[in-house]
């Protein structure tokens, strides 16, 4: 694939990486700090890629281990308000800002799966689990989403 119509792509994709990143730092400052090395890298190893609908599995991968990097390496701060006013994603609405609210473990596999639209079996590939880990934390999230939106609605119906 060639470097300029990779670079378009990456570019295209940045809000759906970013959105991956959020879900596994929880803080947007690091989240747009692996989005922008696994940018880097993947502009730099992309000339192997052949199949250009690979790519967005591969970049989501490559987002994944950098954000996984960066966790590592302790880099990561106190989350703070962590969908500052000026973000792409404000446009997500309340039920993403639940999802990211989650544990990552959770949050990252159900935005791959409803955000993203990647079955359980690339999510597995993407985040080097297996599939029945994956269809079980994807069980566990729904589970702690539901609850967490019925707690959302008590606490409206009781100040009204």
């Amino acid at each position: 694939m060639e470097q300029e119509r990779m670079g378009e792509t990456l570019w295209e994709l940045r809000v759906n990486l970013l959105r991956l990143a959020l879900s596994i730092v929880h803080n947007s400052h690091d989240a747009e700090d692996a989005v922008s090395t696994a940018m880097e890298h993947a502009l730099r190893k992309g000339a192997a890629l052949r199949e250009k609908e690979k790519l967005r599995p591969w970049a989501m991968k490559i987002t994944a281990r950098c954000c996984y990097d960066l966790l590592r390496r302790g880099k990561r701060e106190t989350p703070q308000e962590f969908l500052p006013e000026e973000t792409a994603l404000q446009s997500e609405g309340s039920l993403y800002i639940e999802i990211t609210e989650l544990p990552p473990l959770y949050g990252q596999v159900l935005i791959l799966y409803y955000y993203e639209g990647f079955s359980t079996l690339e999510i597995a590939s993407i985040l080097r689990l297996t599939r029945p880990t994956v269809s079980m934390r994807l069980k566990r999230g729904r589970e702690m989403l539901k609850q967490r939106l019925q707690e959302v609605e008590d606490d409206e119906n009781e100040s009204l």
